[in-house]
């Protein structure tokens, strides 16, 4: 009897020592997965042979990574262009990467039917900083997608070139009306910070029968703010320029981006020591479509 208790007593404290190793062996390390796992809301930024820095998906994206239990971790990635969808990536250290392949849809539609290949490198970390980028080789000579977390800076909303049916015109005083021509255009870059641009005016020699002979130049630190359905608008008091030797001497600058894309630009000015007041008109979009 004694015997047939201690057998049976050593039996079960085996089996609870397999099963207690077998749970210890089979858990997973979740930590990292966690640790990565959130909702990340920012915008994305495009990269080709055709263009750089281009913002894409009208300025808003974002990545959202899903724990699983075995440690892994699930990743969808809207860019505006594209959903990047990957399943059971691997986290080491907070960083992951994966491959699998998507349609695109450039213009914001639908999209097409055919699929890219495409590589996902990204990582999270401590301060819950997500960094990630896209590598889809066979589009446009190889495309990269950057996406950053946090609000767009406004100038990348307005920061192009316009002159696709473009109109620029010069009033100069009691000596008249210049132009217009369609060979003119603006380039508008970041200035000093996110809320201001820098706008050079191009094709001023362009208008024919201009009395004075004029290069282009750039307005900087032009002040830009959200103005209402979509569009930005651009203000500047007074400022100093160069065109070529001569002295710009500003007074006034002003305008607007449509929400579409077309930009309307109004600068007085005076050009060295003239001393009347010259009025530029200038409009164009960045799609050749309008």
């Amino acid at each position: 009897m004694k015997t047939t208790f201690f057998f049976k007593f050593l039996l079960s404290a085996v089996i609870l020592a397999t099963v207690t190793a077998c749970d210890k062996t089979e858990k997973a390390d979740t930590a990292e997965a966690d640790a990565a796992a959130g909702v990340y809301e920012g915008y994305t930024l495009g990269d080709s042979n055709y263009f750089k820095n281009y913002l894409l998906g009208g300025g808003k994206s974002g990545v959202t990574i899903a724990a699983n239990s075995d440690g892994s971790i699930n990743l969808t990635y809207k860019s505006g262009i594209a959903d990047f969808v990957l399943t059971n990536l691997t986290v080491k250290k907070g960083a992951f990467s994966g491959a699998g392949k998507t349609t695109l849809s450039m213009s914001g539609g639908s999209g097409s039917s055919t699929e890219y290949a495409y590589t996902l490198e990204g990582s999270v970390n401590s301060s819950k900083e997500l960094t990630l980028s896209v590598n889809i080789p066979n589009v446009m000579g190889g495309m990269k997608l950057t996406f950053n977390q946090g609000k767009t800076p406004l100038f990348l909303f307005v920061a192009a070139t316009y002159k696709y049916n473009s109109s620029l015109s010069l009033s100069v005083g009691a000596m008249g009306s210049y132009g217009p021509t369609n060979k003119g255009s603006i380039e508008v870059k970041r200035g000093s910070t996110n809320n201001t641009v820098n706008i050079t005016i191009s094709g001023i020699s362009q208008i024919e029968g201009m009395p004075m002979t004029m290069q282009d130049f750039t307005v900087n630190e032009v002040a830009l703010s959200e103005g209402k359905d979509g569009s930005y608008t651009l203000a500047s008091e007074s400022f100093t320029s160069q065109s070529g030797t001569v002295t710009i001497n500003g007074e006034k600058l002003s305008g607007t981006v449509s929400a579409d894309g077309v930009a309307t630009l109004e600068v007085v000015f005076k050009p060295g020591a003239m001393p009347m007041s010259i009025t530029l008109n200038f409009s164009g979009s960045k799609n050749a479509k309008h």
